[in-house]
């Protein structure tokens, strides 16, 4: 199996009602990794579920699709009622199990399996599985949200992408442009980031900005921009308040250290 992003983190959470939204509900399953992707002739890979709370909690899984928007730093992505591309990926991806009871503290190992039919156009091909708690046993799922009028049942619902990436590797990423805003609550400085991005795949990558003496002073992980987009905006903290005169430098890489693709880097003077 080939080396994926192996970072423990709670998953990003889709579908949130906006009514209440108490962070202890939705802090108690990490998935490893973030991401699953399948290279070309790749069929089989695996994610890890860990229930990190006090309580037995059971999940379904089943698929969902989202399509990104164009040049958006708020609103990443938007759920659509089914697939953006003629290969339906969620037809040809077998996982097992389909459901999980994960004790506290318990783990649990997903297979996924492709089951390619024959030549498939190159491109991205993407779906996303979502893990959504139980109601239907003691113990599984989220604790109903007590409103002042009635109780409200909550699903928060834990989604991860699923890509699959036909052919050799077609894609140019570029850094477009930078600029700065300051955050009011600590002073400190964010990053504006916009890239672009052309050819038949997605452009998944970290970025890095540096300092003028090459120390990290803000990354971002997740800096991807799928092929249905040409361009997406970032808002990268940074770890200072105050780059005046200094020159910055950018760094846009594959996410797969691996590879050691660097798809673009770039150097701006700050006023």
């Amino acid at each position: 199996m080939k080396r994926l992003i192996r970072n423990t983190a709670s998953a990003f959470v889709l579908g949130v009602c906006a009514l209440a939204s108490p962070m202890s509900a939705y802090a108690e399953l990490s998935i490893i990794p973030t991401r699953v992707l399948f290279e070309d002739r790749e069929r089989f890979e695996e994610v890890i579920l860990l229930n990190t709370g006090d309580e037995t909690r059971t999940y379904d899984m089943s698929w969902e699709f989202f399509r990104m928007l164009e040049g958006s730093s708020k609103s990443m992505q938007e759920r659509v009622d089914g697939p953006i591309s003629d290969f339906d990926l969620s037809k040809h991806v077998v996982f097992s199990p389909r459901r999980v009871t994960l004790p506290p503290r318990g783990r649990q190992k997903i297979r996924l399996a492709l089951r390619r039919p024959g030549e498939v156009p190159a491109g991205d091909y993407r779906a996303y599985l979502r893990f959504t708690p139980s109601f239907d046993n003691p113990g599984g799922g989220v604790e109903p949200f007590q409103g002042q009028a009635a109780a409200v049942n909550f699903r928060y619902r834990f989604a991860i992408p699923v890509i699959f990436q036909s052919g050799d590797l077609d894609v140019t990423a570029k850094i477009e442009s930078l600029d700065f805003e300051r955050n009011e609550k600590n002073g400190k400085l964010n990053a504006m980031l916009t890239l672009g991005r052309s050819g038949t795949h997605s452009a998944l990558g970290y970025v890095y900005i540096y300092d003028e003496q090459g120390e990290v002073i803000g990354e971002i992980s997740n800096a991807h921009v799928y092929s249905e987009v040409g361009s997406r905006q970032f808002r990268i903290p940074l770890k200072t308040d105050n780059l005046s005169g200094q020159t910055i430098e950018v760094e846009y890489r594959h996410y797969d250290k691996d590879k050691n693709i660097v798809f673009d880097k770039r150097k701006f003077p700050v006023q």
